[in-house]
């Protein structure tokens, strides 16, 4: 009785089930809005189409992540800890500029050298066009995560979660929607189109909105860019390994396998994904939080905050993977008879995620804990792992290989973050029944 009061006392957090929640029905919609997505795309153009998609998504992801140069993350920590309009308008507007540079650059340097990695890369001439296109997306999606990051660090949940989850495929459907059945097109680069012209629409809406939330104060630039680079560049490399570890099974077997089987591993990829709504709904709140209590030396409030969002994470998500468990044909047919190929790599990126769900939020409590560096080192370590395991297992394998890859790299990187945790803060992330040492 002692011990499930103290879960039920560690569960119940004003502001995480307050804004989290809020949160999460937006990370519902924005999965369910993705989901649907993908299922349009796969009915129409079979999973062929949804591999040459993944994989040119694979590129902008990490494009995204260079052009953003670490100053998304960076904005989390700086906007949460002022209270002041101008000082936090004289940081995004320096941020901004920045990322508009970086991402441009980037932008055109995949557009120019898109033949090089169709062909050098992938082994794939075919994906050079696909790969133009979505170069297009770059400096819109750098946009639209950025502005995010900037209301999750106001604490602003509900506009967080919105441009973050919902926008872009909300506006991607309709745009599908519209292209397919009113204009008759059937093309197979639709997919591409509707996603472009979506994020296109979502950060203009996204920069006049912000600008509209910030106005009526002169900015005050109390970092220097050098600062605020300083800051964002050891963020951008943690970011930047732990996406390269999340993609990189996509992209070796782009590199190693058809475009049919990157489409049967993504669709798999994407339902265990829905395992992680739950984590990634309680981040959102939990991000500035962390920094905010940390930073003001509120150790105790810190450790209970651990330890709740952790038990509130564990507990919500076992109930969804025990569903995916029992019914992987069911899901996978959703999208189309042949993803049920699916099923066993399912069942691996599953344990993975119950890893990942059951160690609670151990990225962005190094993170937001001036632990960048020690986190760099662990996704390093991992990323390196990781990819050992995908160049050995891949040829053998197939796609069982890049899941059994991805299983293990998912362990490794999780319950090495959870062992640092508590030897710095004495607290204990991983699902623990409210446990920590005062």
């Amino acid at each position: 009785m002692k011990t499930i009061d103290k879960i039920k006392n560690n569960l119940i957090n004003n502001e995480l089930i307050r804004k989290g929640s809020g949160a999460l029905l937006f990370r519902i919609l924005g999965s369910l809005l993705g989901y649907f997505f993908l299922f349009l795309v796969t009915r129409n153009f079979g999973a062929n189409s949804w591999g040459i998609f993944a994989l040119s998504l694979a590129v902008l992801q990490i494009s995204c992540m260079i052009g953003k140069f670490g100053l998304d993350i960076a904005l989390i920590k700086f906007v949460a800890q002022f209270d002041s309009i101008s000082k936090i308008k004289g940081i995004v507007y320096q941020s901004f500029l920045l990322a508009t540079i970086f991402s441009l650059f980037i932008s055109l340097l995949v557009y120019y050298s898109s033949d090089y990695i169709a062909l050098y890369f992938f082994n794939k001439a075919h994906l050079s066009k696909f790969i133009k296109l979505i170069s297009y997306a770059i400096l819109p999606l750098v946009i639209i995560t950025t502005i995010a990051q900037v209301f999750r660090g106001m604490k602003e949940i509900r506009y967080f979660a919105f441009i973050e989850y919902v926008s872009k495929f909300l506006f991607s459907v309709f745009i599908f929607i519209f292209l397919l059945k009113f204009l008759n097109f059937k093309e197979s680069d639709l997919a591409f189109y509707s996603f472009i012209i979506s994020l296109i629409f979502v950060a203009i809406f996204s920069i006049i909105f912000l600008f509209k939330r910030l106005r009526g104060s002169a900015p005050t630039y109390v970092l220097s860019k050098k600062q605020i680079i300083n800051t964002a560049f050891p963020m951008m490399f943690s970011t930047s390994i732990f996406l390269l570890m999340s993609w990189s099974d996509t992209l070796m077997l782009g590199i190693y396998t058809t475009d049919y089987n990157v489409g049967i591993y993504n669709v798999a990829l994407k339902i265990s994904m829905i395992t992680a709504i739950i984590l990634g709904a309680v981040n959102s709140i939990l991000a500035p939080k962390i920094s905010e209590t940390f930073n003001k030396n509120k150790l105790d409030d810190f450790k209970k905050l651990v330890v709740s969002s952790t038990n509130l994470i564990s507990i919500s998500t076992m109930p969804v993977v025990l569903i995916l468990f029992l019914f992987p044909e069911f899901f996978l047919s959703f999208f189309g008879g042949d993803f049920v190929e699916g099923k066993s790599v399912l069942y691996l990126l599953l344990i993975g995620q119950c890893v990942n769900a059951f160690s609670g939020s151990v990225g962005f409590i190094l993170q937001m804990t001036g632990n960048e560096n020690l986190f760099q080192k662990i996704l390093l370590y991992t990323l390196i792992i990781n990819i050992f395991l995908n160049y050995l297992l891949i040829p053998a394998y197939q796609i069982k290989g890049a899941a059994i890859a991805s299983l293990v790299s998912m362990i490794i990187w999780n319950l090495v973050s959870v062992y640092f945790v508590y030897k710095k803060y004495n607290v204990l992330t991983f699902f623990s029944f409210g446990y920590y040492k005062k």
